[in-house]
């Protein structure tokens, strides 16, 4: 199955994709009055890959608006470990806004995840709140707690639903990444990226 991911050449479009959460609000008040509906996808999007970019595509047919929260660095980093997020907060924005998916990057402020306290719970509670989206996206491969998010649906009148990862033995987080590479450079070992085929070639 081939995959086709599209980009935006202009910086110009992707940044003004960018907000904060004081701000989309009347955005997306206007574009509701439209018909149109809203979607929610909410991460940490550290190393983006292809099951990001999977979850993306999975969200988008579900709405017309998809809005992708990121998480702070701070919440990445109590709830990940040391040496991460590997890109901060503005860079993973970036890269989630090229992608032509996604409609809004929302840089979320949430304190850190400490055993899913509930500072940062009712931190995202309030997002989605203000938010109110039609639909709520988690995915069952890299979504630590998909169960937070169905109750969060649940109280925001949103529909829930799960993308159920059909390669599960694939190596689709940026934790299995980074240590598929520590091993390979441990190892002193190259990172075996497979060829492709050359062009006109004949299968």
């Amino acid at each position: 199955m081939g995959y086709k991911i599209i980009l935006y050449n202009s910086f110009m479009d992707t940044d003004k994709k960018i907000v904060e959460l004081k701000d989309i609000e009347q955005r997306l008040k206007a574009i509701r009055k439209s018909g149109k509906k809203v979607g929610f996808v909410e991460g940490i999007f550290d190393v983006i890959h292809l099951g990001h970019i999977e979850l993306m595509q999975f969200a988008k047919k579900y709405c017309d608006i998809l809005v992708v929260g990121v998480a702070s660095d701070a919440y990445a980093k109590s709830s990940k470990g040391p040496g991460r997020p590997i890109f901060n907060q503005d860079i993973r924005s970036k890269v989630l806004a090229a992608l032509a998916d996604t409609d809004f990057i929302l840089k979320e402020k949430n304190p850190p995840a400490i055993l899913e306290s509930k500072d940062s719970e009712k931190y995202l509670l309030k997002v989605t709140e203000i938010i109110k989206p039609d639909v709520i996206v988690a995915s069952a491969t890299t979504d630590r707690n998909p169960g937070a998010k169905d109750i969060r649906a649940k109280l925001v009148g949103a529909k829930f639903i799960i993308q159920k990862d059909p390669r599960p033995s694939r190596n689709s987080s940026t934790t299995q990444i980074l240590d598929l590479l520590g091993k390979g450079i441990s190892k002193n070992k190259k990172v075996r990226i497979p060829k492709s085929p050359p062009p006109h070639s004949k299968s």
